[in-house]
C-alpha cells in the first residue's frame, strides 16, 4: 500500500487566518462608518426617492454584513482545521514515542 503524506504548513495557516480576521474586523468598521455617513444622508434628504435609495442600500448593507459573517466563519473553520491537525500530529508523535 502507498503511503500518502499530509503536510499543513501551521505557521503559514495561522498567519492567513489572522489576516482573514483583520480584514474583516476592517470591513465592519468601514461599514459602520457607511452606516453613520447614510443617517447623516437621511436627515437631510427627504421624499420619495431619498426612500426608494435608503431602502436599496440598507438592502445591500445587511448582504455585506451577511458575506462579512461567512468570511468570520470561514476563518473559524480554518481554525478548527489547523487545530486537529496539529492534535493529530502530537497524538502520532505521541504514538510513535510509545513504540
Amino acid at each position: 500500500m502507498e503511503k500518502i503524506w499530509i503536510e499543513v504548513d501551521t505557521a503559514g495557516l495561522e498567519n492567513v487566518i489572522l489576516e482573514f480576521r483583520e480584514y474583516v474586523e476592517y470591513a465592519w468598521n468601514c461599514l459602520e462608518t457607511f452606516s453613520e455617513l447614510l443617517n447623516r444622508i437621511d436627515s437631510i434628504w427627504q421624499g420619495k426617492a431619498s426612500r426608494a435609495f435608503r431602502a436599496r442600500i440598507w438592502r445591500q448593507k445587511s448582504d455585506m454584513e451577511s458575506c462579512l459573517k461567512e468570511i468570520r466563519r470561514f476563518a473559524a473553520c480554518m481554525e478548527y482545521a489547523k487545530d486537529e491537525y496539529l492534535r493529530c500530529e502530537q497524538d502520532n508523535k505521541e504514538n510513535l514515542e510509545e513504540i
